[in-house]
């Protein structure tokens, strides 16, 4: 390139980048535009491994409860229960992940959005289980707890690397 006074200098890589492609340096791939913006697939990705954990979970519950208490039937209630928390998580839980990531887009560090859903889900699940079942004492909404927030923060962590422009 010529500087104007009849020499040739080299550009640096980052002017090359900046002029040919728009890429600041710096900037993670992907993340340009500087928010976080993922495409529906990922939503959806986010979405059944949550729910894919919960059930899981709940599911290893049930079991150990039925082998500690034989007659404790949890096994025979998970069905019911999967049923009213898929109800739950379409129509509480997406429409929130979808304001929580709204929320978060301006924030680029994808382990923070992680820790923020499972810090909100986490707090959501165990005030609604103290609201709802106020007799349960703090081991029941604290268990509840853990289970959906590290199942949320799971869920978003799957879907680091889906990240659009």
């Amino acid at each position: 390139m010529d500087n104007g006074e009849g020499q040739y200098e080299r550009p640096d890589n980052a002017a090359i980048l900046q002029r040919r492609y728009g890429v600041t340096v710096g900037r993670t791939p992907g993340l340009a535009a500087g928010r976080v913006v993922l495409n529906p697939h990922a939503f959806l990705k986010g979405w059944l491994v949550t729910f894919g954990i919960w059930a899981l979970s709940t599911l290893l519950f049930c079991i150990a409860s039925e082998i500690i208490g034989p007659n404790s039937g949890a096994v025979t209630v998970w069905g019911f229960t999967m049923m009213v928390s898929l109800v739950v998580a379409l129509l509480v839980a997406a429409p929130l992940a979808l304001v929580l990531g709204l929320l978060l887009r301006r924030v680029l560090n994808q382990w923070l959005h992680a820790v923020a859903f499972a810090v909100v889900f986490a707090g959501l699940a165990a005030a609604t289980t103290v609201l709802v079942l106020p007799g349960t004492g703090s081991t029941l909404p604290l268990i509840l707890a853990a289970v959906v927030g590290i199942s949320a923060g799971v869920g978003r962590a799957s879907i680091i690397r889906n990240v659009n422009p």
